[in-house]
């Protein structure tokens, strides 16, 4: 059985923690807006080949998410709360395949897979983003598959493990485009140059052509969705999916606009739990002993060589991890499940490392470009302004962490489980009171219909915020501020949503409604005032 009671236990606390977020948190602009926007205009105008963002095509993402969105809305109706059961199916799935590949890899470690589970669940990433409405858990799910079709290409040496493989790549391509091969390829290549030892010439000349059959079924699976949607969304559309969504965005990424180190923290953040937890730091020592074992060769060459790529590459975003995740979780287990054989000892040396990581990991978020923005800056000032109705609760987390750390691993990585979810819950409850206002342009979208028979222009730039919330049939016109005056001049009656910093902005017009905006500004709607030339 590759789930045991404790994984059922722990993805139960996982559904319960997504529906109280769900029932609290909004959409948040902008890219849970415009994805949601995508496949509302997808249904709306029934094409679902070609997706569209304001009514034009769309090429920044493939296909299968606005897909999905759309298959569970002919059940439910289109509210975008449904739509978040995308993200909790995906999660579920990818901690059910790292369980999987887990057991597969070491057989005669039955409880190595439980482990995985929880550890992969225990990290915040898997919590924070598996209620997001993005794509970077449905690529996991790929991503795993592949991994377990490699590995079974690895111990059977059976031709339907490299078609499981082509099929994984074609739907990680579907799910968000060539960067699936940036996750698969590197432990495909790495990974027999070393085994070569163990590996004579047909052997070789087995994986390698697996290899380049899996590519082929991966690249038709594509193409099958690209060509007809390239037909059909013109030679600009053609250009974008062909070449800027795949080579274009190689060639443009080695600038380095963020810094190597990006990742870093980002990665302690991922496991921050793991960092207080001596078996975490015992286990890590453990790992370059073993590193001539087959399956521990395989998850190095797995996540090293990602971690290293998306590096280097300048477009970051720390939700481009989290395919890897899984095999950091299952490298972990590996080397926890030895050490259960009591409760755990907290003190002492092992105490160090945490500390030290603690002390390394706040001084880098200090510089960390994610927390220099305006953005970033207010949500300090959100964090601040909350009061302390749930100290009670806290008091509970704190509680539940230190008995769990003094039963079984498995009773701890748990408890870690449960602490993390009572502190993300009560956080997202509490924030509900201001904070998550903020994000939420239900209001103005609401607002909005009143007005959406009249001409509709955004300034400055338009990323889909509100063409669901507002259910719009028609596009959206795009305007620079400064060009604001001449639309209204040439748009009599019409409206326009506006984003902007200082309310001096927006003197010239009549403000129709107004919502604080990402706490660095405010958005409004506005019409020209009576009168006005």
């Amino acid at each position: 059985m590759i789930l045991n009671r404790n994984l059922y236990i722990a993805a139960g606390i996982w559904a319960v923690l997504w529906a109280v977020l769900a029932a609290y948190l909004p959409l948040f602009p902008v890219d849970e807006t415009r994805y949601l926007t995508v496949a509302w205009e997808m249904r709306n105008s029934g094409d679902y080949l070609l997706p569209t963002l304001n009514f034009a095509p769309y090429s920044h993402k493939p296909p299968l998410l606005f897909w999905l969105i759309n298959l569970i809305w002919s059940v439910t109706g289109v509210t975008f709360n449904p739509a978040r059961l995308v993200p909790l199916a995906a999660s579920l799935a990818t901690l059910f395949f790292t369980a999987v590949l887990a057991r597969r890899m070491f057989p005669d470690r039955v409880r190595v897979s439980t482990f995985a589970g929880l550890i992969f669940m225990a990290c915040p990433v898997f919590m924070i983003y598996g209620i997001m409405i993005m794509f970077d858990f449905m690529q996991a799910v790929c991503v795993m598959m592949a991994m377990i079709a490699l590995w079974d290409s690895y111990t059977t040496k059976r031709f339907k493990s490299w078609v499981m493989l082509g099929l994984a790549m074609g739907l990680g391509v579907l799910a968000k485009g060539p960067v699936i091969l940036v996750h698969v390829m590197p432990v495909a290549l790495l990974f027999p140059f070393f085994m070569r030892k163990q590996w004579d010439g047909p052997v070789l000349k087995h994986w390698f052509g697996g290899i380049g059959v899996a590519i082929l079924i991966a690249l038709l699976i594509g193409l099958a969705w690209a060509i007809p949607a390239a037909i059909h969304g013109g030679p600009k559309f053609t250009h974008m999916i062909f070449w800027e969504q795949s080579a274009g965005r190689v060639t443009k990424s080695f600038a380095h606009r963020q810094p190597i180190w990006f990742y870093i923290p980002i990665l302690m953040a991922f496991i921050l739990p793991l960092l207080c937890w001596a078996p975490f730091w015992r286990s890590a020592k453990r790992v370059v002993a073993a590193r001539r074992d087959p399956a521990i060769m395989f998850l190095l060459c797995w996540t090293i060589p990602v971690f290293v790529i998306f590096s280097l590459i300048s477009g970051k975003q720390p939700h481009y991890l989290i395919p890897m995740m899984p095999g950091i979780a299952i490298m972990i287990a590996r080397f926890v499940e030895e050490q259960d054989t009591g409760p755990a000892k907290i003190w002492g040396v092992s105490a160090i490392l945490p500390v030290l990581a603690g002390f390394l990991f706040f001084a880098l978020i200090q510089y960390h470009p994610l927390f220099s923005g305006e953005d970033a800056k207010y949500l300090w000032q959100g964090l601040q302004e909350f009061n302390t109705p749930m100290l009670l609760v806290r008091m509970v987390v704190v509680i539940l962490f230190a008995v769990g750390l003094s039963g079984k691993l498995e009773s701890q990585i748990l408890a870690m489980i449960l602490a993390f979810s009572i502190m993300l819950g009560s956080a997202t409850m509490e924030a509900d009171k201001k904070l998550l206002n903020y994000y939420d342009l239900r209001p103005l979208a609401a607002e909005l219909q009143q007005h959406k028979d009249k001409p509709v222009a955004f300034a400055p730039e338009y990323a889909g915020e509100i063409g669901f919330l507002a259910r719009l049939q028609k596009p959206v016109i795009p305007v620079a501020r400064e060009d604001a005056p001449a639309w209204f001049r040439k748009n009599k009656g019409g409206v326009m949503v506006i984003r902007y910093k200082d309310k001096a902005e927006v003197k010239p017009f009549k403000t129709l409604y107004t919502l604080p905006y990402r706490g660095s500004g405010y958005i409004s709607i506005v019409e020209a005032k009576s009168g006005a030339k």
